[in-house]
């Protein structure tokens, strides 16, 4: 089916690229068809495909034009930290978006001094009260301006004992 799908819109990608713009008009119908959820799991309206069935959705979509790399970002980015991290609240509103589609995301990694080393960020963030004061620069965003929804990687802690937690 996405093979198929892939072979439809390869003209239409190819378009966008030439004329510069974006192609949502195929982010939108990969939504419709919901394979931005291939990873999200059926209870928040995913597939449920699991790595190798989102594997497959990649590589099919990587054919058109921006689609592959916004479909990763926005389905893989931030996903398996809001399945094994986020409370019941977080899931509900962010694992159905993805799900659906409706709302793009993007991962926010890389920094001018640390390159994409997720472990290694500068960027900084430190709870206040309710809330998250993150300060720091990141650039080269796959999907910046087109995303609804930022997975941001920042540090909270210096504390070696803290870093060896981190893992990937």
């Amino acid at each position: 089916d996405v093979a198929e799908f892939v072979d439809d819109h390869v003209e239409d990608a190819e378009k966008a690229y030439w004329e510069r713009r974006f192609p949502w008009e195929i982010m939108e119908e990969v939504a419709k068809r919901g394979y931005m959820g291939a990873g999200v799991p059926k209870e928040y309206g995913g597939l449920d495909l699991g790595a190798t069935g989102c594997c497959i959705v990649a590589e099919a979509l990587g054919r058109l034009y921006a689609v592959g790399h916004i479909f990763v970002v926005s389905m893989l980015g931030g996903l398996h930290q809001l399945i094994k991290f986020g409370s019941e609240e977080l899931k509900q509103k962010y694992l159905t978006q993805i799900a659906e589609g409706k709302v793009l995301g993007a991962v926010c990694i890389t920094e001018p001094f640390a390159g994409s080393d997720a472990a290694n960020v500068y960027t900084t963030a430190v709870k206040d009260g309710d809330e998250w004061i993150i300060n720091g620069k990141k650039r080269m965003i796959t999907g910046a301006g087109a995303a609804g929804r930022y997975f941001v990687y920042c540090k909270t802690s210096d504390d070696p004992n803290d870093r060896r937690l981190y893992n990937h």
